[in-house]
């Protein structure tokens, strides 16, 4: 069994269709979206109607649920990611809108008689006030594992998304992957990551792929949008200072 799953999106409609079409080479049995498709970049809506047209299997990531249940803070405490969101309600379809309604938390597949989990991130928590990081301190890592492990405690199979940070917890009878941001990127490349499911292991492979960056951000120009300064310079580089070493 091979199973094509990526994450975070975004709004970047040009890194999704690279994905869409890289997958599409690939003999893979399911492709799976981990969701926050929508916000951050300009083009939410599309992404969703490639997502739809695709028969995508999409689970509900926060910016989702941000767009689906209400924004979890208020203009006077976050008044940028407020006012973001409130824009990003405007770009979304009815029809958009009625699919993710219908998209779930979560979606579990039993595979070689191995129950996965593929989810977004642990969604009881608005804000996310249980999230793990990996360390860079190598002498805590298995402190970081644990964490893990007690974080999706319900299965001991699961990959997710949400911190855009990449990592694979393969231990002891369980496997967790994280497979970060398909859609923020600080360069022209874009990646997903392929599943190799069998009766005796369990194995991952990421796919790197270009994407027409210039495109991309052509778009970010033509829409003047809330946050889109803090946006083009936190996830996308643009902007970023560069400390040299002497």
């Amino acid at each position: 069994m091979k199973i094509a799953v990526f994450s975070d999106i975004h709004g970047n409609k040009e890194a999704l269709e690279a994905v869409i079409s890289s997958i599409k080479k690939k003999k893979v049995d399911r492709t799976i979206c981990l969701g926050d498709t929508i916000a951050i970049g300009p083009d939410s809506n599309d992404c969703l109607n490639i997502i739809r047209k695709n028969k995508i299997r999409m689970t509900i990531g926060n910016h989702e649920k941000y767009f689906l249940k209400g924004i979890p803070y208020s203009e006077t405490d976050r008044p940028e990611e407020y006012n973001h969101q409130k824009w990003v309600k405007t770009t979304i379809s009815a029809k958009n809108k009625k699919y993710l309604e219908n998209c779930p938390y979560g979606i579990k597949l039993t595979e070689a008689g191995k129950e996965f989990l593929f989810i977004h991130y642990k969604m009881e928590y608005d804000r996310f006030k249980n999230e793990v990081r990996k360390p860079n301190d190598p002498s805590k890592t298995k402190e970081f594992e644990n964490k893990i492990k007690e974080l999706f405690r319900e299965s001991q199979f699961a990959i997710f998304g949400h911190d855009h940070h990449e990592y694979q917890v393969d231990k002891e009878n369980s496997f967790y992957l994280n497979v970060g941001s398909s859609g923020c990127t600080e360069d022209d490349n874009t990646h997903y990551y392929i599943l190799n499911i069998n009766d005796k292991d369990i194995s991952s492979e990421r796919i790197n792929e270009k994407y027409n960056r210039n495109k991309f951000l052509e778009r970010m120009k033509q829409i003047d949008y809330p946050a889109k300064e803090f946006i083009k310079k936190t996830f996308y580089g643009i902007g970023k200072s560069i400390i040299k070493n002497k």
